[in-house]
């Protein structure tokens, strides 16, 4: 005889609905097939190459930036909170702006994270800046991408891990246009013949254009 109460049902109706999702998700993380993560995150790399060669030869007058590609974002944001770990303690990040890129190759849209899956809360202050940077690169450059906010249900990266000990950060990412997803996520296609050199270009003047507004900011 089988017994089915309402505590079981409770428990089993949501492993239901769940359950296709999770093997979707999981399907992404699984095979035989190597993925080069172009655009994720290969790609926000290669933006924060461009920043730091043009600030070095562009030097802000006001402010001090650190270019930085800190790893293992994928296995729990290692990179990040040993970073944070390390450079918090003593002091340098108690002042700091900190911009994460992600997926800045293939996109639909500029995105602003503005909460996580993590319950972190992004920084509102930099995320008003980065939206003030596109307006200014956008009135010049009107084939710029959109840019728009939201939360992610799935997801996070390493700007969680600033956040979480009390320092202000945010991350601009490349989306879809309709979910908050990055195009090509976890998936064979995110290779480098499906990443778009004016994608590129649209980071990096976003980027450099918040740098400059930061710097005039303490003239």
């Amino acid at each position: 005889v089988v017994s089915i109460t309402v505590l079981d049902l409770i428990y089993f109706i949501p492993l239901v609905i769940i359950y296709p999702f999770f093997i979707l998700l999981l399907k992404g993380f699984l095979g035989k097939t190597v993925v080069l993560g172009a655009n994720d995150n290969l790609s926000a790399t290669a933006v924060a190459v461009a920043i730091g060669k043009h600030l070095s030869e562009n030097r802000p007058r006001n402010v001090e930036v650190w270019i930085g590609s800190q790893g293992s974002e994928e296995v729990g944001d290692k990179g990040a909170k040993a970073f944070v770990e390390k450079y918090g303690k003593i002091g340098i990040l108690d002042n700091s702006y900190t911009v994460v890129l992600e997926c800045c190759g293939a996109a639909e849209d500029m995105f602003l994270i503005e909460k996580d899956m993590h319950r972190a809360v992004y920084n509102t202050e930099i995320n008003n800046w980065l939206l003030q940077a596109h307006a200014d690169v956008k009135t010049k450059n009107p084939d710029l991408l959109n840019i728009r906010t939201g939360s992610l249900k799935i997801g996070s990266c390493d700007a969680c891990r600033y956040i979480h000990e009390g320092f202000k950060a945010a991350a601009l990412m490349g989306m879809e246009h309709i979910k908050n997803k990055a195009v090509n996520w976890h998936s064979v296609n995110d290779a480098p013949v499906n990443i778009d050199k004016k994608i590129l270009s649209d980071f990096l003047e976003v980027s450099l254009k918040f740098v400059e507004l930061v710097d005039n900011k303490f003239n």
